[in-house]
């Protein structure tokens, strides 16, 4: 990689990820007091030792000792070898660095902090003092000295902490940059500088794609290397879209194209105008340029390597940016004609016509078809003559043939249906006139149940793979393969009308049954009779009509999550506003619960976010204490808080049958001035009501009239994720009650006070639960007793309750699924459940395979061979009894190499066959007897 290049690209990315005043908001150094630890000395190291060392016990590798101390002394040792200006800045630095971690030794908000926390914020503090003690100004021979003798440049770029602490300094210095540069980055990073470029590559990626979004560079329905956008999100609007116009009587046709060659048809100079038209900034557009320019290539076959050629247009294909850039490039493409109609994704575009007859839509696609030829020979891109490809959407009869439906004309082009495949294949979906999508799960479904034979290869009854390891490859191989598109697709068994309505979707899983069961069988060690309710609960395995609305419904909940730009979000909010089952999808959103809707993109990827361990530091989380640690620091720490003050104690409750509740106290002066009880009815988790109940305290205790008196807010709360979240910028659950709170504490400095009152602050405590803190259990009380009584209005679902709905409807449809179908001998064991992933998928499949077949009557038993006829079977145990299910139990050979578990049989057996801790037992048991081996073999053994 090119070294100035490199360089650029760091400079670009900081400038991404830091805000333009960074050197200007660092923290600053605390106030002097009397202690030694409180003011350091100047020209003297024992601060690392005697005050941090002494306080956090970090291990010598760790900052206080293995760089602080370390590097303090060395500067102390090699001061003769800087000039005089280079020893005041030395000294300047070395107190610099000290005072800024006095707040360390002090306690107070870092009272908990941890190593690890020390660690980030003491490197935090280097470019600052570096650059504002006077870096730029030193003599070019004193930066020899300190890079070359004394710090060392592996010491520079050893770690990411101290390659972004370096990189930040030299940022904040342009002569010092610039000399980096040439003499301090070929050293050490020539080799690692491809390695470092990727991920600064994809820091600088990410936040052009969320600047597109935000500011809407890019078309709405433009997607790819883009977040929250998918290839299925895509393909479930235009199926929308379809669906919606086919149940109001109208037609619909798709054209879609792909651009020749991608990204390496990308012109550097029409790249560079582009973005300078789109408005991005000067300094990325300059970097842009030297990225897609002075480019190369080798070719490298059996270890010979061909000669180098210079490459004069195109992105390289394996960078993270190269995706963003691609779709800047083309992004005119999309705002033609009628930006709703046109979906792209990457190089992948589709343009919609929608209207009463075949005819006018394609006379709109040829328009639309023609226009898109015309900017792409202005802009040098060619479209893939082999890939043009048109499908009719019709419920007309007369357009069901494709040898009779219109084409669609551009010049020379001509483009009609296909008349051998009666369908299209789009983002790996393949769309059909009707969207019945018979020939997509036919597809799916036929991969899937490829890979699922070949996996049932490794493995049988006897020997092979691990069950659980087998379990793993098949839902990530053969599952979502076969379900692939099942958020865009899936319609539900039923549609509502004046009566159920079917979707006639039984070809559809009729097929995909076939792969789950062969997959199961893939992962269990089972006899082909075994019965198919067995095969879906010993594999952990949903039939595919619960795995379907389990897809679908998850997409639903999705929504909530999902940016104000997003296209699938705006077509939820327009079905919300007009009520009407148009489609499938609008059958899903209509079906979801009322709640709370989520943007996650509302903050920049640079936007300061304060670290967890410097939140968990400053709300005094456990960090490694004990309940009993904390509770008594908690209780010494509430003494120390100034009378004056206010102090909420808040709580939240989930009652069993799901409904919740928050409740507060107010304490000022000793004296509980504030409680209230509120109940939040169905629809919230603990967390949730948390975060609502500190809320509503710190509300109640702003519009208070002593508030004048305060000076500080304290928000006690025994929730960690909640008291580490409540100041910070949220993009999860209650995200409105989160800003709300950061609102409010913004306005505490400004509410009405005294003369002589300070502003102060809303501050956070972490308080242990149940731990008898008398204020704690006082808040908890009043949050139960708001759970039990009634709500006084409606309230929205949050988004975690709406994922626990979404969670437990699909676990009570497997299990109502399971109590229907379960057979008598697992009733008789008591098993009630289907799990997910059964625990006894972790026995090995020998042993496996004798309890699947002891629970089921499906093995090596008398009955069994029987009942099919088969004559070769041996069917009696060396004790002389018929081979039965349960003999193992009975077996007196058994009982006299190793003592059963003791207890009535009953309650043995349904312990060893009925639970997976039991099966555990079992095989321990099954091993110490060798009873399968020489007791009860399938073959008499050979006599000696």
């Amino acid at each position: 990689m090119n070294l100035r290049f490199a360089a650029l690209l760091l400079s670009v990315a900081l400038a991404f990820a830091l805000p333009d005043d960074i050197l200007s908001t660092w923290p600053t150094s605390t106030a002097n007091n009397i202690t030694e630890c409180s003011n350091p000395r100047s020209n003297d190291c024992l601060f690392y030792a005697q005050c941090l060392q002494t306080r956090y016990r970090c291990a010598p590798s760790d900052y206080t000792l293995g760089y602080g101390q370390k590097y303090c002394e060395k500067f102390q040792a090699d001061a003769s070898l800087l000039s005089t200006k280079g020893q005041t800045w030395m000294e300047t630095v070395m107190l610099c660095l000290q005072r800024d971690l006095v707040p360390y030794t002090l306690g107070g908000p870092q009272e908990f902090a941890n190593c690890l926390a020390l660690n980030d914020y003491a490197f935090s503090t280097h470019p600052k003092c570096y650059v504002q003690s006077g870096l730029c100004t030193l003599p070019v021979h004193d930066w020899e000295v300190i890079v070359f003798q004394i710090v060392g440049v592996e010491t520079l770029f050893d770690s990411w902490d101290a390659i972004k602490a370096t990189v930040q300094a030299a940022s904040g210095c342009a002569e010092f940059y610039l000399w980096a540069i040439e003499h301090v980055i070929p050293g050490p990073l020539t080799l690692g500088l491809s390695v470092l470029g990727k991920g600064l590559e994809r820091l600088v990626a990410r936040n052009m794609a969320w600047i597109s979004i935000h500011h809407k560079v890019l078309a709405r329905q433009q997607f790819g290397a883009l977040p929250l956008r998918s290839a299925t999100d895509l393909t479930t609007c235009l199926t929308h879209d379809v669906e919606q116009a086919l149940n109001q009587g109208m037609t619909a046709s798709l054209l879609t194209l792909d651009v020749k060659g991608a990204f390496d048809s990308v012109l550097p100079g029409r790249l560079i105008r582009r973005l300078r038209e789109q408005g991005w900034p000067t300094n990325l557009v300059l970097w842009i340029a030297s990225f897609a320019t002075g480019r190369s290539v080798q070719i490298r076959l059996d270890g010979e390597i061909g000669p180098s050629t210079d490459i004069a247009c195109g992105l390289p294909q394996g960078s993270p940016v190269s995706g963003i850039l691609f779709m800047l490039y083309i992004a005119p493409l999309f705002r033609l004609g009628n930006p709703r109609n046109r979906f792209g994704y990457a190089d992948d575009a589709a343009n919609l016509a929608i209207s009463t007859s075949l005819a006018t839509n394609c006379e709109a696609l040829s328009d639309s078809l023609q226009e898109a030829l015309n900017w792409g020979t202005a802009e040098g891109i060619t479209f893939a003559p082999d890939k043009y490809e048109l499908l009719h959407f019709s419920r007309h009869k007369a357009d069901q043939d494709p040898t009779r439906t219109p084409s669609v004309k551009a010049g020379s082009i001509t483009i009609s249906e296909n008349t051998k495949r009666l369908y299209l294949r789009w983002l790996g979906i393949l769309f059909d006139k009707k969207l019945t999508f018979k020939w997509h799960v036919r597809e799916t479904a036929s991969k899937a149940l490829t890979v699922a034979n070949a996996l049932r290869s490794l493995g049988n009854t006897v020997r092979g793979v691990k069950p659980d390891l087998l379990q793993q490859a098949v839902s990530a191989c053969v599952l979502h393969k076969a379900y692939y598109g099942a958020e865009t697709w899936w319609p539900g068994r039923t549609r509502p009308g004046p009566s159920q309505i079917s979707n006639r979707v039984g070809e559809h899983l009729e097929k995909l049954t076939k792969v789950i069961l062969t997959g199961a069988r893939a992962v269990l060690p089972v006899f082909r009779t075994t019965p198919k309710p067995v095969l879906y609960r010993e594999s952990g395995f949903s039939p595919p009509e619960i795995e379907l609305d389990r897809i679908a419904l998850l997409a639903t909940v999705r929504l909530r999550r999902l940016d104000p730009y997003h296209p699938l979000r705006r077509r939820a909010e327009q079905i919300a506003s007009n009520g009407r089952q148009t489609s499938r999808f609008a059958r899903r959103t209509l079906a979801l619960p009322n709640s709370e809707q989520i943007n996650p993109l509302q903050y920049a990827p640079w936007h300061p976010r304060e670290p967890r361990g410097n939140a968990q530091a400053r709300i005094g989380a456990p960090m490694g204490r004990t309940k009993e640690q904390a509770a008594a620091n908690f209780m010494a720490f509430q003494r120390t808080i100034p009378s004056s003050d206010i102090v909420i104690f808040s709580d939240g409750s989930r009652l069993a049958d799901g409904r919740a509740g928050g409740g507060y106290i107010g304490l000022q002066a000793h004296h509980q001035f504030l409680r209230s009880s509120l109940s939040y009815g169905h629809g919230k988790e603990v967390f949730d009501a948390e975060a609502e109940a500190a809320l509503a305290g710190a509300q109640a205790a702003i519009a208070y009239p002593t508030a004048q008196f305060a000076t500080n807010l304290w928000i006690c709360l025994d929730n960690l994720e909640v008291a580490v979240r409540l100041l910070s910028p949220s993009t999860g659950s209650s995200q409105e009650i989160f800003e709300s709170f950061r609102t409010l504490a913004a306005a505490w400095p400004l509410r009405k006070r005294l003369p002589h009152t300070k502003s102060g602050s809303i501050q956070i405590r972490w308080v242990p639960g149940h731990a008898k803190i008398p204020e704690n259990e006082a808040a908890d009380l009043a949050a139960k007793e708001g759970a039990a009584s009634i709500p006084p209005a409606p309230h929205k679902s949050s988004y975690a309750s709406l994922k626990r709905y979404a969670k437990t409807q699909s676990l009570s449809a497997a299990q109502s699924q399971w109590e229907k179908v379960a057979p008598q001998s697992y009733q008789d064991l008591e098993i009630t459940t289907s799990p997910k992933r059964p625990g006894e998928l972790q026995l090995n499949r020998l042993d496996l395979g004798h309890v699947i077949a002891a629970r089921t009557g499906h093995g090596d038993f008398a009955d069994y061979h029987e009942r099919f006829n088969h004559d070769d079977a041996y069917l009696l145990c060396r004790c002389g009894a018929r081979k039965a299910p349960l003999h193992f139990f009975f077996c007196y050979i058994a009982k006299r190499r190793a003592p059963r578990p003791p207890g009535p049989p009953s309650e043995v057996i349904s312990f060893l066959l009925g639970t997976a801790k039991g099966a555990q037992k079992l095989a321990t048991w099954l091993a110490e007897t060798h009873f399968f081996e020489d007791i009860c073999p399938r073959q008499p053994l050979l006599s000696t």
